[in-house]
């Protein structure tokens, strides 16, 4: 719960050894920002079975369904999702993760309506070398993804790519004081931002970019018709 943002509820359900294979069957459900003071509820429902072994024994395929509403301050978005993915992890440190989905949204930014309909090929590469994943002293944790995406229609084809690495130091006696330091770069290579599904796009503030400030407060955005600067990456 939040004062600004309202009330968020979610909830699962999980079916475990569906097909006794050691299969996971579960089913997401969210609803967001009851009562916020910025934007309407937003829902989500989302369904996925992982299969372990799949392409090997450190490797697990999954089937992923999500429908998504979406009524944020800057786009209302109603969207589907479904892909089929691949998840490699060889130890605890190394993860890694392909998925090819294909993803129709309709959004509508200021009066303006438009249908977006693309293939995505998400892949994701994370190293976790922090001492304690909960309480890091000392260590890194890296992760990349690249995410080419194949608009069809009048969607735009490119690429978003993002990029993040934390390092932690302690010092004094037991590691009382612990230093962290974050970095995050990201940017969309190919489409104007007019043809880029809009949950592709960097809005800068909110904890995931910018702590400190409320989330969308910091840049402005470009849409054809309109004069702003154009929306530089978190």
């Amino acid at each position: 719960m939040s004062s600004n943002e309202g009330l968020m509820v979610s909830g699962y359900w999980m079916h475990r050894n569906l097909l006794h294979g050691g299969e996971r069957l579960r089913v997401d459900a969210q609803i967001a920002d009851i009562g916020a003071q910025t934007s309407a509820e937003d829902y989500s429902l989302g369904v996925r079975l992982d299969r372990p072994a799949t392409l090997g024994a450190d490797t697990t395929g999954y089937l992923q369904f999500q429908l998504q509403r979406t009524r944020d301050e800057d786009y209302d978005l109603d969207g589907a999702t479904f892909g089929l993915g691949f998840t490699y992890m060889p130890n605890d440190r190394l993860t890694a993760d392909i998925a090819l989905l294909y993803s129709a949204q309709r959004v509508n930014d200021e009066g303006n309506e438009t249908d977006f309909n693309f293939f995505s090929l998400p892949i994701s590469v994370m190293l976790d070398r922090r001492d304690n994943d909960t309480d890091a002293k000392r260590g890194y944790w890296l992760k990349a993804d690249v995410t080419p995406f194949l608009g069809l229609k009048d969607t735009g084809s490119g690429a978003r790519i993002l990029g993040e690495g934390r390092q932690y130091f302690s010092f004094m006696e037991d590691d009382k004081l612990t230093f962290a330091g974050r970095a995050r770069l990201g940017t969309i290579l190919g489409p104007d931002i007019a043809d880029t599904p809009r949950d592709y796009l960097f809005y800068s503030g909110g904890g995931g970019s910018v702590r400190g400030q409320p989330y969308d407060p910091l840049v402005s955005r470009s849409f054809p018709g309109r004069t702003a600067p154009s929306r530089p990456a978190a």
